[in-house]
């Protein structure tokens, strides 16, 4: 059997379409359809060892992260387990982000579960380099070598981003991935921070002022005041309601601080973009010049360019672009997708843009794929994954397989049902 779809990545997002089919009751449905990941990890422990990898605590509430599983559902175990309940009891506290990696490493195990009792597959260790789009109108992926790895009805890529560092001119021996420095990998910034060397940081995002609060943590006592330069575009503070915002008392009004976005479902100010926890914290210190080892240089300037210049390390922080296969026609001509600030584009409804619209059959999900809601700010949280976007993608899926297949059960497939039930 063709399945209805494949997804190209097995990282955090796409864990969120078979939550989102079981919310929707329409779980069976899609097994029956059948659902296969290809992943270019070698294997599950890899996977596990790499689901959020970072020392630093998470921007969202814990109860964030496990908002898309339904209790009484087939994946409901999950909450059982310790990662799980843990992440229920902290509610609207932040945890470690290994603590939520955890969790996403035991979703995955029983996310595979299922899968495995029905018709579904994981391909681990295949790297797709290019989708093909067949004369039939199914979807053939390939690999790094040009073989073909599966083929499918349709295609959701969920391939993650990764950071844009070469858009900036920085040589790699002095440039650090915020990623990897917030990973546990601070030798090479802790051995200029102890040689009295500067450091500059590129984004005022939270993997910014989160980089430069893991330094202060880690060698704050090396540090000298204005050894730290945070080259920044727009800065956002977040808060989780208005009432928190006014509580925090007058923001200074240099440098510009982004106009209060509030969320119309949360009430939150700044929901996507804003800093919050230990990264808030850092820069409402340095605006108040309560905190003087870390300064504030506004990216553009010249100043800017001479903090980069002189800096003995440069820590990446300025942004990531969509790292998508090539989707090509039948014949192998490329069909161009359509890129809004280093992002893939996609639709209200995930369906990724071509330049003449949406691409009949291609979804994107997650962090490279981020939609816009209508204040502009991009929709990138793994609830918002696991929650809207994914149920959009299963709706959208299972429209389009209705005469393809019957929507029925296999009589030899298990119930979808909760574990222990």
């Amino acid at each position: 059997m063709i399945p209805l779809v494949q997804v190209v990545g097995f990282g955090p997002a796409t864990l969120g379409l078979p939550l989102a089919a079981d919310r929707m009751g329409e779980l069976d449905r899609f097994a029956a359809q059948g659902m296969a990941f290809v992943e270019r990890a070698l294997g599950p422990a890899v996977l596990r060892a790499n689901r959020f990898p970072f020392l630093i605590e998470s921007n969202s509430p814990a109860r964030d992260f496990v908002a898309g599983v339904d209790p009484a559902g087939r994946f409901g175990g999950v909450l059982d387990r310790p990662a799980g309940r843990e992440l229920v009891e902290h509610g609207e506290r932040r945890v470690p982000l290994r603590h939520v990696g955890a969790y996403l490493a035991d979703l995955a195990d029983e996310i595979t579960g299922w899968l495995h009792a029905h018709t579904g597959q994981i391909r681990y260790g295949r790297e797709v380099r290019r989708v093909r789009r067949n004369a039939d109108g199914t979807f053939t992926s390939l690999c790094t070598a040009g073989r073909p790895v599966l083929r499918s009805h349709a295609v959701v890529l969920a391939t993650g981003a990764a950071e844009d560092t070469a858009r900036h001119g920085v040589p790699g021996d002095r440039l650090v991935p915020s990623a990897r420095l917030l990973a546990g990998d601070v030798d090479q910034v802790a051995h200029a921070v102890r040689a009295g060397r500067p450091v500059a940081i590129l984004g005022g995002s939270h993997s910014g002022f989160a980089a430069a609060d893991l330094v202060l943590t880690r060698h704050g006592g090396a540090v000298r005041p204005g050894q730290i330069t945070v080259v920044h575009r727009e800065i956002a503070l977040g808060f989780a309601s208005v009432a928190e915002l006014a509580a925090a008392g007058p923001l200074p009004g240099t440098p510009p601080l982004k106009p209060p976005v509030i969320c119309p479902q949360t009430g939150a100010v700044n929901r996507f973009t804003g800093l919050r926890g230990a990264a808030r914290r850092l820069c409402m210190a340095v605006l108040a010049r309560a905190e003087d080892r870390v300064r504030l240089c506004p990216a553009g300037t010249d100043e800017a360019r001479q903090a980069l210049a002189r800096a003995a390390v440069v820590v990446h922080a300025g942004g990531y672009r969509g790292t998508a296969p090539e989707v090509v026609g039948a014949d192998g001509t490329p069909v161009p997708l359509r890129r809004e600030h280093g992002r893939i584009a996609v639709d209200e409804a995930c369906r990724v843009l071509g330049p003449h619209g949406p691409v009949a059959g291609v979804h994107g999900l997650g962090i490279g794929f981020a939609r816009r809601d209508d204040d502009g700010e991009r929709r990138a949280a793994i609830n918002v994954f696991h929650g809207r976007d994914a149920e959009d993608i299963v709706r959208s899926l299972l429209g389009r397989a209705s005469p393809l297949t019957p929507a029925t059960t296999p009589p030899s497939a298990p119930a979808t049902t909760r574990k222990g039930q």
